[in-house]
């Protein structure tokens, strides 16, 4: 049986492509990403940013499979190393 996994009210599809960017880095432990996720969408509190991880987590390989995970965060993520 399969478990169906409920969107958080707070989660957007930029914090999806956010944290998919953030994976394809390799930059951090993604068990670390919420933390980068409450820092960069300052209007996430503590307990929604960890809702959306959790979400992110759940559905990765459904996302993935149906070609969802796009990593448009990457060049956001290299400007942001490059100090931009």
């Amino acid at each position: 049986m399969a478990t169906t996994v409920v969107r958080p009210a707070a989660c957007e599809d930029v914090h999806l492509d956010y944290l998919d960017g953030l994976r394809e880095s390799g930059h951090v432990n993604m068990f670390g990403a919420r933390a980068f996720l409450m820092e960069d969408f300052g209007s996430l509190s503590k307990d929604e940013a960890r809702a959306v991880l959790l979400y992110w987590m759940a559905t990765f390989e459904q996302r993935a499979n149906a070609g969802a995970t796009s990593g448009k965060v990457g060049l956001y993520l290299t400007i942001r190393e490059d100090g931009a």
